[in-house]
């Protein structure tokens, strides 16, 4: 059984060199020529073959370029998982990024603006209260004891 994983995982090294380690250098033969189908379209009339042959590389493109993202993604998820849980410097910039994304430095509001943190709290309590409401007095209500229920009290 461990010879066969040992095995598998070589050859799939050797898939991943053949197929996806020219990527970027791929990517960039098909984005050159796309160039120089679209400096061509600006002289002349393209053949459909030359326009079939364009739609193709577009595509080509489009999948080169997910497949990029894709594994920029999963590099930076191993990069994370490696370094990122115990409590490195990768950590605290994350932790301090995060931070920074969630503050909110002032509120604009009629009167001005408020930077400080006790005037930007008065404002959001006052802007919920006023989209709340205020409570009001029911003129009607339920007769508990005639509707079969026991008040506890």
């Amino acid at each position: 059984m461990h010879v066969k994983l040992l095995r598998t995982a070589k050859a799939l090294k050797i898939w991943r060199r053949q197929n996806l380690g020219t990527l970027s250098l791929r990517l960039e033969i098909v984005n050159e020529i796309l160039k120089l189908l679209n400096a061509a379209q600006e002289q002349r009339i393209l053949t459909p073959e030359e326009l079939e042959f364009r739609r193709f590389l577009k595509a080509k493109s489009v999948n080169l370029a997910a497949i990029q993202r894709s594994r920029a993604r999963q590099h930076s998820r191993l990069t994370w998982i490696r370094k990122g849980d115990a409590c490195t410097r990768l950590f605290m910039l994350h932790a301090n990024n995060r931070r920074k994304k969630h503050f909110i430095p002032s509120l604009a509001t009629a009167a001005g603006i408020a930077s400080s943190h006790q005037r930007k709290e008065e404002i959001n309590f006052y802007h919920f209260v006023n989209l709340l409401g205020k409570t009001q007095e029911r003129s009607l209500s339920f007769n508990w004891a005639n509707l079969g229920y026991q008040l506890i009290t």
